[in-house]
């Protein structure tokens, strides 16, 4: 990236231990409202017991709250499991991805369904590795506004050497190329501010990239340490031949963090040395042809210099069309999506209205009505159906399946 973005990406990305953040944060009045972004894939076995665990501390942290799940694809039957599960958790919203696309792009639907009244957002895996018990002193930061993105910081990882070292080598090197000195890119548990995450477009394998894609936007970021549990069911999804692709990738994300929006510097710069050295080989040719008589067009050189002032030229024409290109997407509305759902089920937020009446209809549905009951039950009908015409069709799908 350019020196100034590079500096301040150097400045914003601090190391944030020890005894700067509370393990037991006191919240202030504010409480932020709270969307909590996990993709899974085939993780039928962990997700029930990550979501009872984000219900035992988000409350603590927020009282409006919502967990949006995107399957990538699962065939083992997350997906009807998740379905089943909005039936009973209403501040549960269920994403589901025609066919598997990749984490990066997974998260980006999230990504794209993260509601207007959100404040923070959380991202994290769904395999039970990531602790929720961190949550609140990462919380923390962002509450008292001393940060914009908290990465979780792996310092103890519950994996084997072969995928520990690769992953220590990447994150040197990604350090060093991105300029932003963090020492866990791959962290999947990151909270950062809602307006923030909104402006994060993530394709391919960009996730592991959210810290240089923050940096890069002036965001303020801070590592904390975090606990890395041990798998408990399902297999990772990674392995050893991941380096490769990381490091492809890490390439890839230094040419975009460039000379994405001045793609131009990146072209001229290389037609630039091709216009020099041709030029520098013709006035060798033409000294020579001038001063010692020798024929030009017999030297081998002077292909080459020909060669090399045609692809200054047409280099150059390549960066004008691809800053043409670059400047159009940017001024587009609508990013393009490479993600198509399949399906969307809940999605009522914890504390507001809708939860409210999806709760009021679960527990309605729960509790017998006996004969005594029915006038009751009967008088109050036409207030629900009032009520039921204010929920959203999220909450009224809800309520419909609890009843059932």
């Amino acid at each position: 990236m350019p020196e100034s973005r590079k500096s301040t990406a150097k400045a914003s990305a601090s190391a944030l231990v020890g005894d700067n953040v509370s393990t037991t944060p006191t919240l202030p009045a504010f409480s932020p409202a709270v969307s909590v972004i996990i993709p899974v894939h085939n993780e039928a076995g962990a997700i029930t017991s990550v979501l009872d665990e984000l219900d035992q501390i988000l409350p603590g942290i927020s009282s409006r709250y919502q967990v949006l799940i995107v399957d990538d694809g699962s065939t083992d039957g997350t997906p009807e499991l998740l379905v089943g599960l909005t039936a009973s958790r209403p501040n549960l919203a269920v994403l589901q991805l025609v066919r598997r696309v990749g984490k990066a792009t997974a998260v980006q639907a999230g990504i794209d369904s993260i509601p207007a009244w959100a404040d923070i957002v959380v991202m994290m895996d769904g395999d039970g590795q990531d602790d929720p018990h961190d949550l609140p002193a990462m919380f923390a930061p962002l509450i008292h506004n001393t940060a914009d993105m908290v990465l979780g910081w792996r310092q103890e990882r519950a994996e084997s050497i072969l995928r520990v070292f690769p992953s220590r080598v990447a994150n040197k090197m990604l350090a060093r190329a991105t300029g932003v000195p963090i020492h866990d890119f791959g962290s999947p548990l990151k909270v950062m501010r809602a307006d923030l995450a909104k402006t994060l477009q993530l394709r391919g394998d960009m996730h592991r990239f959210i810290p240089a894609l923050g940096a890069l936007s002036g965001a303020r970021m801070v590592e904390y340490p975090v606990v890395q549990r041990k798998r408990e069911s399902g297999h990772s999804k990674y392995g050893f031949g991941r380096t490769i692709t990381v490091f492809l990738d890490m390439i890839g994300l230094y040419f975009i963090l460039r000379y994405s929006d001045r793609p131009i510097r990146l072209f001229g710069a290389i037609a630039l040395w091709f216009l020099i050295i041709g030029l520098a080989i013709m006035l060798y040719l033409g000294i020579d042809r001038i001063f010692f008589n020798v024929p030009v067009l017999s030297r081998p050189f002077f292909p080459v210099a020909i060669f090399l002032l045609l692809s200054s030229v047409i280099v150059v024409m390549n960066g004008l069309t691809a800053e043409l290109l670059s400047q159009s997407i940017f001024r587009r509305d609508q990013p393009t999506r490479s993600y198509m759902a399949k399906g969307e089920w809940g999605g009522v937020v914890t504390g507001s209205p809708e939860h409210a009446a999806a709760s009021a209809a679960q527990a309605e549905a729960k509790a017998p009505v006996t004969a005594a009951k029915a006038p009751a039950v009967a008088a109050k009908a036409p207030a629900a159906a009032k009520t039921a015409a204010v929920v959203k069709p999220a909450a009224k799908r809800t309520a419909t399946r609890s009843t059932k």
